[in-house]
């Protein structure tokens, strides 16, 4: 997948430039796949989310709610086109989108289901990172980047449009053998 100049300046950055390592395990390229199952999901809810927000109306939440979905999604782009561009590098086959039907009806649930989503998102990217770290370490940087930037999101859907705390534990868990 590749990125338009918009969606980059959108999203804050366009996909790492930095060099394919020379290989990767078998294992690590499964665990991208399953990445970019999950990345795949991600967008497509966020990229209808826009959509459906216009339409919804954003009274109650925050001012820049729409914008901040906006910048989400082309953050997703990004993070799908990243980890679509390892598996290509690698001859490993990119997962395809599927066809997603959310259960969400209006502004206060689609954010509900927002925060659910990216809390998923971390602790796969979590499990990613521990089991790459062993096989191959080269990966964690742009791993660790992903996560952060999930957990950035996270902590918007809790605080400002669900009311609770942006950082509820110390650590956060990971989602093993998925």
């Amino acid at each position: 997948m590749n990125i338009s100049t918009e969606v980059a300046l959108t999203a804050g950055g366009g996909v790492p430039n930095t060099p394919f390592p020379s290989t990767l395990s078998k294992s690590t390229l499964n665990d991208i796949q399953v990445a970019n199952f999950l990345e795949n999901l991600e967008s497509a809810f966020f990229h209808a989310a826009v959509t459906n927000l216009t339409g919804w109306g954003t009274t109650g939440f925050p001012d820049d709610t729409l914008d901040l979905i906006r910048r989400v999604a082309a953050q997703e782009q990004v993070h799908v086109a990243t980890f679509e561009a390892i598996l290509s590098h690698f001859d490993t086959p990119v997962i395809p989108p599927c066809q997603y039907q959310f259960p969400v009806t209006d502004t206060a649930s689609f954010l509900k289901l927002a925060q659910i989503i990216t809390s998923v998102g971390i602790g796969a990217v979590i499990n990613l990172a521990a089991t790459t770290s062993i096989t191959d370490p080269v990966v964690i940087q742009n791993l660790a980047s992903t996560v952060t930037n999930e957990a950035r999101q996270d902590a918007f859907f809790r605080q400002a449009a669900l009311g609770l705390v942006p950082n509820p534990t110390p650590l956060d868990t990971q989602i093993s053998a998925i």
